[in-house]
């Protein structure tokens, strides 16, 4: 096995990962609709084509939303995984820049995908409460 801080999935090949070993991140799927965590990507999803990437920025097994991933964010674990984040977006934007053609067959693929219209499961007329 080799080992990487930034890596593509789907791969097969099986690699060492921060204090984690994947067989190709299994679990995730480059599979149209497969992306189920974030509520709000995935109703600007339905409205424009959109894309998520993940890095590692704290170490494995952390729950989530607590002070010690927040501390995370200052280590050298976390600065690498947003760094190696920003130049994929980054080099995705060239890309998409530089071909227009790209960016062409992206929405084409977004408007057969989405035909079907999207329907907020939250109704019209409800109103946050304050906490």
């Amino acid at each position: 096995m080799r080992e990487k801080l930034c890596g593509s999935f789907g791969s097969g090949r099986p690699y060492i990962g921060i204090l984690g070993e994947f067989d190709a991140l299994s679990g995730l799927s480059q599979k149209a609709g497969s992306c189920e965590k974030d509520p709000v990507v995935q109703d600007v999803s339905w409205l424009t084509p959109a894309a998520q990437i993940e890095t590692a920025t704290w170490p494995s097994g952390m729950p989530l939303h607590t002070w010690q991933t927040v501390a995370c964010g200052k280590s050298s674990i976390a600065y690498k995984g947003m760094l190696c984040a920003g130049k994929v977006m980054a080099a995705s934007a060239i890309d998409l820049i530089e071909d227009p053609e790209l960016l062409k067959a992206a929405r084409e693929e977004f408007k057969r995908r989405a035909k079907g219209g999207y329907t907020c499961p939250i109704e019209p007329e409800t109103v946050p409460t304050a906490l």
